[in-house]
């Protein structure tokens, strides 16, 4: 179990295990290779992995590279599909920006921890944006019955539009008792009322 230091200042710990409460490098710490490359801290083995877990906690985090792939793992167990949640955030947790539940798999983008759906943004400026830089861009919906879009009002009324399409047409449904308008320019060319009466060239 050689423990040596070389001229040049680096400490060299050949087949033996270091426990230490503390261990500082002012430049690198290499783990199972003998070049840092300057890199400040280099992990080499046939399974490199980092195991982070707070106190006597039995969750663990855990960061894995694999074939070329790094894994970022969570789990309330040191054990094999162990599942615990992904969470992006600020210094202290103080703002969180994204959350990945790891017993769903749901993806929430804002300052919440529990999304309701595979993809759930929430904020003061919820918006998605979706531009190309080469061409048209594009966004497709769809599934064994169809797709559809639901476009909601205010949260307190029912004024909700639905655009969809079944594999047979495509329709647009307003629900309640509420007018379809068609506007170019500003202004109100074209209302379905919700009794179905169609006025053109009017508000009514």
């Amino acid at each position: 179990m050689p423990i040596e230091t070389t001229a040049a200042g680096i400490l060299d710990i050949e087949n033996a295990k270091l426990r230490a409460s503390e261990l500082m490098a002012t430049i690198s710490l290499g783990i199972g290779t003998d070049s840092q490359a300057d890199i400040p801290f280099k992990i080499k083995t046939d399974d490199p992995a980092v195991w982070l877990q707070e106190g006597t906690s039995t969750s663990a985090g855990k960061l894995l590279a694999k074939t070329g792939v790094l894994h970022i793992q969570s789990g309330t167990a040191f054990t094999n599909d162990s599942k615990g949640d992904i969470a992006f955030s600020s210094i202290g947790g103080v703002t969180r920006h994204m959350t990945i539940v790891g017993s769903t798999g749901n993806v929430g983008i804002g300052t919440f921890a529990n999304p309701a759906s595979l993809l759930h943004m929430k904020g003061p400026t919820a918006e998605l944006r979706l531009e190309s830089t080469s061409g048209v861009g594009r966004m497709e919906l769809g599934g064994p019955s169809g797709g559809y879009i639901d476009l909601k009002g205010p949260f307190a009324d029912d004024s909700d539009v639905r655009i969809e399409t079944t594999g047979s047409g495509a329709n647009i449904k307003v629900s309640g008792n509420n007018s379809f308008k068609l506007w170019t320019d500003g202004s109100q060319r074209m209302t379905v009322t919700g009794a179905g009466n169609v006025g053109i060239g009017t508000t009514k």
